[in-house]
């Protein structure tokens, strides 16, 4: 009786390409004609969310930058849950000087300096995701100048660090700091948002006001940020690049995303 199906995209729904398979997006395509809710779930902002997910049938709701944001296709705002510029502040105060790559999510797009757009280009030249940075990023010429001219909270904050080493210190800053929800997308990396922003808190809520049980809820999943969205979940699905730890906590393990695992766990559970 799945009602809705929730899909991280990056190891994902889109595979190394950032593509989505024919063979999987087939399968998509009939569970939304059968009336099943497809909603992407993703640590990138709203205008990080590719045409070819967008498009596809049954995708009336979004859930972005890691629960902060869910709205609907049309981008009426169903909930929130927002960094306060206080804290934001705090956490750039901290992490002022380091060479890292450093953005602040904002109303659907990711802002940044100079400095970590160059960075962000060094990191990833060799790699698609490239274009995904160009649709979905702003260059502003000082990132905290530009924090102290917003009146509106924040989505989340992403740093980047060169090793787990480097980036030591300011997790433990965070972690000093009360009502954030701390996010660690790779070995390297940190993701900070608002407490409630979670990607399990997020499809639950929605579940609830589409009045969807949540043990109708099937989700599916491969990084640290898809954790709280696999433990809501009725059913939950890491795909086989999936970090060991998530994988334990799965109800299934399917193929990679570069080998049809959505489709191949959607068979497997006879959908």
């Amino acid at each position: 009786m799945i009602q809705m199906l929730c899909l991280d995209l990056d190891g994902t729904l889109l595979n190394s390409q950032k593509t989505i398979s024919e063979n999987t997006r087939k399968k998509l395509i009939q569970l939304a004609d059968a009336g099943i809710q497809i909603v992407p779930v993703t640590g990138r902002p709203l205008s990080g969310v590719p045409d070819i997910v967008r498009a596809l049938p049954g995708v009336n709701y979004l859930i972005t930058s890691n629960g902060a944001v869910t709205q609907d296709k049309n981008g009426a705002i169903c909930r929130q849950a927002l960094l306060p510029i206080a804290t934001c502040r705090r956490i750039l105060g901290y992490v002022s000087g380091l060479a890292i790559i450093r953005e602040i999510f904002l109303d659907g797009y990711g802002y940044h300096d100079p400095g970590t757009a160059q960075m962000l280009k060094e990191r990833f030249s060799e790699s698609v995701i490239v274009s995904y940075f160009a649709v979905s990023r702003h260059t502003v010429l000082d990132l905290c100048d530009f924090l102290n001219t917003q009146t509106s909270d924040l989505e989340n904050i992403s740093l980047m660090f060169s090793s787990a080493e480097e980036r030591a210190p300011t997790l433990h800053f965070c972690r000093t700091i009360d009502h954030i929800n701390i996010v660690l997308p790779s070995p390297r990396d940190l993701e900070i948002g608002a407490e409630g922003a979670d990607k399990g808190i997020a499809v639950a809520a929605l579940a609830s006001m589409l009045q969807i049980p949540i043990s109708n809820v099937m989700s599916f999943g491969d990084q640290d940020n898809d954790r709280g969205l696999l433990s809501a979940s009725g059913i939950s699905v890491a795909m086989g690049n999936a970090d060991d730890s998530l994988k334990s906590i799965a109800d299934y393990v399917t193929g990679s995303h570069d080998n049809d695992g959505i489709a191949d766990a959607l068979s497997h559970f006879g959908l």
